[in-house]
């Protein structure tokens, strides 16, 4: 199979297009065509070099997030059958033709969700769901989210919305449309933010999500009450700092426990405290919320739905921070 990977950490130029082996399923998994996988900040961070935690191959694949269609059963697999559409996730292998993982790690591809969004669906939507769970948003709160044009902010403000909080939405003049079209007032980022936020909630915001750090945190920790009600997936030595909640920090939350995500791989929705962070190893099995699958999944793709995605023809090169996107394989 064709697959996209590199030997050494740098610039976008380091990926190629290798040869690989065929991988095959075991008992319990399945072979999936990939039609679209998901490039996410985290994949350029790896090819940059980052250390996150875990033991980077030579050549390494990446990408966590794949939609596409069966193609191999493994031994003892009913629930799914080949020719189905589906979308999933699986560790640092998805920038290929084919994956394998177990049926755990897929769902059905909604009919009707373009590849395109289907492919990005597992990290983004997931990232949303969690931390507006962890920041407790619910009826008749009062939320702040940035980069709310972004693929995590654009399915946190459907959610906030979905479950009966207001939602300001930080942006760009050119996305604020995009923005009131997903339920959110649009706020401008930049110079002026917090005066801006005072204005369009007078009685101010309850919980903040912050998808771009730095001055736009410490802004948010000025604007709400409770510092353990903002949250970043970006900043986390300024949300340790601030006293604000990040990725493995912790914090007061919903659910069994105080961590982002569980031994599902980080993508169940539940905040079960079997992992720090979804890249590490469990300290044990099964999640108190979850049972270690969860239910995420099940949240519901609407016409507004997905991040604002295209092909691009290198993954993981000058992708911004919240700002993912997809490659189609052909």
């Amino acid at each position: 199979m064709r697959a996209v990977a590199f030997h050494r950490p740098g610039p976008p130029d380091v990926l190629e297009v290798l040869d690989l082996p065929d991988p095959e399923p075991g008992p319990g998994q399945v072979r999936v065509r990939v039609r679209a996988a998901g490039v996410q900040p985290v994949d350029t961070a790896i090819r940059r070099g980052v250390r996150l935690g875990f033991e980077v191959a030579s050549p390494q694949v990446l990408g966590n997030d794949f939609a596409g269609t069966v193609d191999v059963l493994g031994e003892g697999v009913t629930s799914v059958a080949v020719g189905d559409a589906v979308l999933g996730w699986s560790l640092m292998a998805c920038y290929a033709e084919f994956v394998v993982v177990g049926v755990e790690q897929i769902v059905p591809r909604p009919a009707g969700m373009p590849w395109e969004h289907a492919g990005v669906l597992a990290s983004s939507a997931q990232t949303a769901h969690t931390a507006l769970r962890t920041l407790r948003v619910g009826e008749g709160d009062t939320v702040l989210v940035h980069a709310a044009a972004g693929g995590v902010g654009t399915f946190a403000v459907q959610m906030a919305r979905a479950w009966g909080a207001a939602v300001l939405g930080t942006c760009g003049e050119a996305n604020a449309d995009h923005v009131r079209a997903l339920g959110a007032v649009p706020v401008r980022h930049g110079e002026g933010l917090a005066d801006g936020v005072r204005a369009a909630a007078p009685e101010g915001v309850d919980a903040a999500l912050d998808m771009v750090g730095g001055e736009t945190l410490r802004v948010s920790v000025e604007l709400v009450k409770d510092r353990e009600r903002v949250g970043t997936i970006v900043d986390y030595p300024g949300a340790a700092e601030l006293g604000a909640w990040g990725s493995g920090r912790g914090g007061r939350s919903s659910g069994c426990g105080r961590s982002w995500s569980c031994t599902s791989g980080g993508r169940c929705g539940c905040t079960c405290p079997a992992r720090s962070r979804w890249r590490r190893r469990p300290r044990r099995t099964g999640c108190r919320s979850c049972g270690g699958h969860g239910g995420s999944w099940r949240w519901s793709w609407g016409s507004e739905a997905g991040s604002r995605s295209g092909s691009v023809p290198r993954p993981g090169s000058g992708v911004p921070a919240g700002q993912p996107t997809v490659f189609s394989v052909s």
